[in-house]
């Protein structure tokens, strides 16, 4: 039998100096770990990631927490959305230093004139490189993860570990925190912390994972809600919702979705996601806006709060939107209303015989 090359490399208790765990969010993101935010698409996950990126950036107190840090920079990881006319109207809408955001555009290596989108399986050491020049990092958000894994497969266990381990001791080493951005699966009827997508790696190298989630029964209200926590007091949950704020872009004030966060909240996540819910169409949602701003202008969040109750998504609610051309108008310092066209007006289809009635939706206006 041959020699072993290889040797145990181990190191005595007694020589580590015990340190005290340090937050991000004090009992929701740790510095130093990986963090995950799960939701389905149109919960608000990647703006609560704006909003923490904001309070980073200004050292602002959380909503339920002091803010431990002083002013520091962020990375974002986030090439799905265009930053020019999504991610910076929106983090000026949760009055970012933006100065102290960074957007990564590609990876690109030596005399090279192309770059390529961060994959995770190979380029650990161009992040480490970043951060060694830029130590005043505080937070990396990447969303979503299932973008940025290279080759590797998000079902294959042990190659999300190969992936997930070094991002995690990038963490550790430059004292920062990690949120990673992910969807759910569509497997209904699983405990909540099954329903994260990919392999089950993902929350179990996580050191924290939250749900983000709206109840069938608060259209308005959403929750963030703990799956896992392995640091602390098991934490509560907190409520938020989703409002617009005038940002001015072009000389213009345009509303700008931006997360309002409201009360701690005991609900479980298991709770939360066995609640049915029913998805309606774009077509639904564009007789549901007929019918409910027929009358004229109504405010913005008595109508997403109208079609939630009716099973319309934020998201398909704002497709509807924009197919039948309903317009912002601001109201007062804080507020905005809709309303349709003159051309879709009850009174101008009353003037052409019409009914008001319109579509498979049969709808009271409020």
């Amino acid at each position: 039998m041959s020699a072993c090359n290889e040797h145990l490399v181990v190191e005595q208790a007694d020589n580590i100096t015990p340190k005290k765990l340090r937050w991000l969010w004090p009992q929701r993101i740790p510095l130093g770990k990986l963090t995950l935010f799960a939701g389905l698409p149109g919960e608000g996950k990647s703006l609560a990631t704006i909003d923490v990126a904001a309070r980073v950036t200004r050292g602002r107190n959380y909503s339920d927490a002091m803010n431990p840090l002083s002013p520091s920079e962020v990375l974002f990881v986030a090439e799905e959305d265009d930053p020019e006319d999504a991610l910076i109207p929106r983090l000026m809408a949760a009055d970012a230093d933006l100065s102290k955001v960074k957007l990564l555009r590609s990876v690109r290596g030596s005399g090279q004139v192309a770059g390529h989108s961060l994959g995770l399986d190979a380029d650990v050491e161009a992040i480490k490189q970043y951060l060694r020049e830029h130590p005043n990092v505080r937070l990396i958000v990447i969303d979503p993860v299932s973008n940025h894994l290279g080759s590797a497969s998000m079902q294959d266990e042990q190659e999300v570990r190969r992936i997930l381990g070094p991002l995690q001791e990038i963490a550790r080493m430059y004292d920062l925190a990690i949120i990673c951005v992910m969807h759910l699966n569509k497997k209904e009827g699983l405990v909540a912390i099954h329903r994260v997508g990919g392999a089950g790696a993902f929350i179990g190298v996580a050191r924290a994972s939250w749900l983000f989630i709206r109840q069938a029964d608060a259209p308005l209200k959403r929750f963030m809600l703990p799956l896992k926590n392995n640091y602390g007091k098991e934490p509560s949950g907190l409520g938020y919702q989703v409002e617009e704020k005038p940002v001015e872009i072009e000389k213009e004030l345009v509303p700008t979705p931006s997360i309002v966060w409201l009360d701690e909240t005991n609900l479980d996540a298991d709770e939360a996601l066995s609640t049915p819910k029913r998805r309606a169409s774009r077509g639904d949602a564009k007789s549901f806006l007929e019918a409910f701003l027929a009358k004229g202008p109504q405010e913005a969040p008595a109508v997403y709060a109208a079609a939630a109750e009716r099973g319309i998504s934020e998201r398909t609610l704002d497709r509807a939107k924009r197919d039948l051309g309903v317009e912002s108008r601001k109201k007062g310092a804080d507020c905005w209303e809709w309303a349709l066209p003159d051309d879709l007006t009850k009174d101008a289809r009353e003037a052409q015989g019409e009914s008001g009635i319109l579509g498979t939706l049969q709808l009271s206006v409020v």
